[in-house]
């Protein structure tokens, strides 16, 4: 019976010391297995891996991305053990993602839907032929001023797409800037003016060239951030105004955008700041063959799940945002990355997708980017909460915070001598941020569209002079607060165990401060038998406690219901 039990637990060792030996198991694996379990297990086992077609970035476009050596370094860092495939079950398609052997998505797709994503993760768009007149520019003799020249004068062929002269001034001054690649741009205007819809393509780069010193790869330190007229080359400067224009033309509700917001949110080449990549083209036959007869919000749907159907939400990547293509190997980022997606899926085919976003939240931590359609009004909801919303335009930042969400106006006095815009602020991780901006003027300085769905606290701060503090929310007229340092007065007031801030803890410590000009300051209070706080509370202040489990957003003390209440900012 020894013998028997040692050769037993010789032989428990052995498994165990194979299994730790034994490699990890991949994402690959991990997806297999799931796919098998969960949609194939009625499948013979020998039919099973050709049901699985696993969708990967073809080399050409891979060469594209390393090019730069950031975008490389985020494919192996971000694109490493994933896997994306196509899973043909009995009851339909699916799209299925995994990161290690953790399952990030599983989406089952109409037949339109899994075309899209072949095409996506195909390379016959992005290595198909140069058009003729790319070709024929790229081998001629080249004069960058003839060039610019010729475009201004076929532009100037049709009466509606004559630049303005701002435009034409700063599109030179890009062009012959340095570090601006005008070789790569003077050929692609060169075969601009001999392409399809040339007045409108010759046009559209002009404008596009008179901008793009504002088009900025941008790192997070600034060091190793790239401009646009340096990066851009002549093919994808082609393909970017080509493909822009023709979507246009070939959709009806092209003809429904306007000029600004044709340039502004179809023909730029970027969404914020991520590398500049040769996407238009890729995107566009990837989703074009798909909308046939469609109306514009079929086409909006498609476009829009076209970028969800392989990208996705995770907070925890990078500050810079991922390149256009390198989101098609990474398949996760943050909201602007999937914004910046989504709307570059929408420009494609000529859907004005603009990033909405709002600085900071005026009612918690952080802030947020989404997509908004401003031709067609798409996209709103995301900012029915928000203080300030906007756009970003290449001549600035549009405010559609009253496209969002109902809003105020807040004026207020300002020094009769001020030089400067007083700043809008709200409370945001722990410090106040700004969100607004008013240049005043005869003594006055105005807010306008302050959204007031929720109940906020802000801090108008005049540069230089006393900060002062506004509270307001639904259906409210602004209402001033007090901030003097000298803190007088006030009525009891007792917090319940249970409050709107959170539940108080009998054995942890809590501090209630007041906010006044120089800043927070502690205030006594003594704890009740319930367990939780009383303090004297003027309804004329801005209020917070810290402490465990107990959040540490402003408050107010005002009459709610016939009693005095906390009310949360």
């Amino acid at each position: 019976m020894r013998a028997i039990a040692a050769a037993l637990l010789l032989l428990l060792f052995s498994v165990l010391a194979l299994a730790q030996d034994s490699p990890p198991k991949t994402a690959r694996q991990a997806l297999l297995e799931h796919a098998a379990g969960t949609w194939l297990k009625d499948v013979p086992a020998a039919d099973r891996p050709a049901r699985v077609v696993f969708l990967e970035i073809p080399q050409s476009i891979r060469e594209h991305i390393v090019a730069n050596d950031w975008e490389r370094q985020q494919l192996e860092r971000f694109a490493r053990d994933r896997a994306f495939a196509l899973v043909h079950a009995p009851d339909g398609d699916y799209a299925l993602h995994f990161r290690g052997t953790q399952q990030r998505s599983a989406k089952k797709l109409d037949p339109a839907r899994v075309r899209i994503l072949r095409r996506l993760y195909s390379d016959s768009a992005f290595d198909g032929p140069l058009a003729p007149e790319l070709q024929k520019w790229l081998n001629a003799d080249l004069d960058a001023n003839a060039a610019f020249d010729a475009a201004v004068a076929r532009a100037c062929d049709d009466a509606r797409f004559r630049p303005d002269g701002d435009t034409l001034r700063r599109a030179r001054a890009n062009l012959f800037a340095e570090p601006t690649n005008r070789d790569g741009i003077a050929r692609a205007l060169g075969a601009l003016t001999e392409a399809p819809h040339a007045p409108e393509c010759c046009w559209a780069a002009l404008w596009l060239i008179s901008r793009m010193n504002q088009m900025t790869f941008h790192r997070e330190k600034g060091e190793g951030s790239i401009n646009d007229l340096a990066a851009v080359d002549a093919r994808c400067f082609f393909e970017n105004v080509l493909y822009a224009v023709k979507a246009r033309h070939e959709f009806a509700w092209g003809a429904e955008v306007p000029d600004r917001d044709f340039l502004n949110h179809v023909l730029s080449p970027r969404g914020t700041g991520e590398p500049l990549q040769r996407w238009r083209r890729h995107y566009y036959e990837a989703i074009a063959p798909e909308l046939k007869d469609k109306t514009r919000d079929e086409a909006i749907t498609i476009a829009t799940n076209a970028a969800y159907d392989f990208f996705q939400y995770e907070g925890d990547t990078t500050w810079e945002d991922f390149g256009m293509l390198t989101a098609l190997a990474v398949h996760e980022g943050r909201c602007e990355d999937c914004s910046n997606v989504e709307c570059c899926m929408l420009r494609a085919v000529c859907i004005p997708g603009a990033q909405a976003f709002t600085p900071w939240w005026g009612h918690g931590d952080g802030n947020h980017a989404w997509t908004w359609i401003p031709s067609f009004g798409k996209g709103a909801s995301d900012g029915a909460g928000a203080v300030k919303v906007y756009t970003k335009t290449w001549d600035g930042l549009d405010d559609v915070t009253d496209q969002n969400t109902p809003v105020t106006r807040i004026e207020c006095d300002a020094p009769a001598n001020a030089a400067e815009k007083l700043q809008l602020l709200v409370w945001n991780h722990d410090d106040w941020r700004i969100v607004a901006r008013a240049m005043p003027a005869n003594g006055k300085a105005v807010f306008e569209k302050v959204g007031n769905r929720k109940h906020f606290a802000l801090m108008v701060r005049t540069p230089g002079g006393t900060d002062r503090m506004v509270v307001l929310g639904p259906k409210s007229e602004p209402r001033w607060l007090n901030n003097a340092e000298k803190i007088e007065g006030g009525t009891d007031f007792s917090f319940e165990k249970q409050s709107p801030l959170g539940e108080f803890q009998p054995d942890k410590q809590y501090q209630v401060q007041v906010w006044t000009s120089a800043g927070w300051h502690n205030l006594p209070s003594e704890r009740v038998t319930t367990g939780a706080l009383k303090f004297k509370a003027a309804q004329d202040r801005l209020y917070r406690i810290q402490g465990d489990g107990i959040s540490g957003r402003p408050f107010t003390i005002e009459e709610i219901e016939g009693e005095l209440a906390a009310r949360v900012r």
